[in-house]
Protein backbone atom coordinates (compact mmCIF):
# COMPACT_ATOMS: atom_id res chain seq x y z
CA UNK A 1 0.00 0.00 0.00
CA UNK A 2 1.05 3.50 -1.18
CA UNK A 3 1.20 6.29 1.88
CA UNK A 4 0.13 9.32 0.13
CA UNK A 5 2.33 11.39 3.15
CA UNK A 6 5.34 9.97 1.23
CA UNK A 7 4.29 10.61 -2.15
CA UNK A 8 3.63 14.17 -1.61
CA UNK A 9 6.78 15.25 0.19
CA UNK A 10 8.71 13.61 -2.61
CA UNK A 11 6.65 15.86 -5.03
CA UNK A 12 6.86 18.59 -2.75
CA UNK A 13 10.71 18.45 -2.72
CA UNK A 14 10.80 18.41 -6.43
CA UNK A 15 8.66 21.35 -7.12
CA UNK A 16 6.75 18.96 -9.26
CA UNK A 17 3.62 20.88 -10.53
CA UNK A 18 1.74 17.35 -10.21
CA UNK A 19 2.18 13.55 -10.32
CA UNK A 20 1.08 10.83 -11.63
CA UNK A 21 0.03 7.09 -10.23
CA UNK A 22 -0.75 3.79 -12.28
CA UNK A 23 -1.16 0.67 -10.57
CA UNK A 24 -0.16 -3.24 -11.64
CA UNK A 25 -3.31 -5.58 -11.34
CA UNK A 26 -1.23 -8.53 -11.08
CA UNK A 27 -4.29 -10.60 -11.12
CA UNK A 28 -5.82 -9.23 -14.25
CA UNK A 29 -9.25 -7.88 -12.01
CA UNK A 30 -9.45 -4.45 -13.84
CA UNK A 31 -11.85 -3.37 -11.05
CA UNK A 32 -10.39 -1.24 -8.41
CA UNK A 33 -10.74 -2.54 -5.29
CA UNK A 34 -12.42 -0.59 -1.89
CA UNK A 35 -8.69 -0.08 -0.55
CA UNK A 36 -8.17 1.80 -4.25
CA UNK A 37 -10.95 3.87 -4.44
CA UNK A 38 -9.77 4.82 -0.83
CA UNK A 39 -6.48 5.51 -1.68
CA UNK A 40 -7.75 7.65 -4.94
CA UNK A 41 -9.83 9.96 -2.82
CA UNK A 42 -6.89 10.44 -0.06
CA UNK A 43 -4.78 11.37 -3.28
CA UNK A 44 -7.36 13.53 -4.76
CA UNK A 45 -7.91 15.19 -1.58
CA UNK A 46 -4.36 15.83 -0.71
CA UNK A 47 -3.31 16.98 -4.42
CA UNK A 48 -6.03 19.34 -4.06
CA UNK A 49 -4.99 21.17 -0.60
CA UNK A 50 -1.55 21.35 -1.84
CA UNK A 51 -2.62 22.36 -5.25
CA UNK A 52 -0.39 19.75 -7.17
CA UNK A 53 -1.73 17.94 -9.96
CA UNK A 54 -4.50 20.42 -11.14
CA UNK A 55 -4.15 19.78 -14.85
CA UNK A 56 -4.58 23.51 -16.68
CA UNK A 57 -3.93 21.61 -20.11
CA UNK A 58 -6.51 18.53 -20.13
CA UNK A 59 -6.37 17.64 -23.27
CA UNK A 60 -2.40 16.69 -22.52
CA UNK A 61 -3.38 14.71 -19.92
CA UNK A 62 -6.19 12.94 -21.90
CA UNK A 63 -3.07 11.77 -24.29
CA UNK A 64 -1.07 10.38 -21.70
CA UNK A 65 -4.23 7.91 -20.82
Amino acid sequence: MVDPKLVFVAALKACAPGIILSRNRLSGNLNPSAADLQLTRKMKAGGELLDIGRAKNKQALKSLI
